[in-house]
């Protein structure tokens, strides 16, 4: 893995757990994508901060090395481990479909 890992916590508590889950996770969008120059991550509740729902919203950008191409994805679930590991599996997706095309 050579390339930065950025993590936002927005409106929510930093904690270590999570921010291990997230840097593995982000390391291993590695092996999809060779030429991958960045990876930001940001974990913050969806919608009001107050709302009575209290879903998670896990954002993933992953830039491209030498192109403007970027891959995007969002979750949102109850758990922000839930949440994060389906942003993840979408962003795994996308990388392996770039790959086969």
């Amino acid at each position: 893995m050579n390339y930065p890992i950025v993590i936002s916590f927005r409106l929510i508590d930093r904690s270590a757990s999570l921010e291990r889950l997230v840097r593995d996770q982000a390391g291993r969008l590695g092996r999809h994508c060779v030429a991958l120059a960045a990876c930001c991550v940001t974990l913050e509740p969806a919608g009001r901060p107050r709302a009575s729902s209290s879903l998670f919203h896990v954002r993933v950008d992953a830039k491209i090395a030498d192109s403007s191409e970027a891959v995007q994805a969002h979750a949102l679930d109850r758990d922000p481990y839930l949440a994060t590991f389906s942003a993840f599996r979408v962003a795994t997706n996308s990388l392996r479909l770039r790959a086969a095309s």
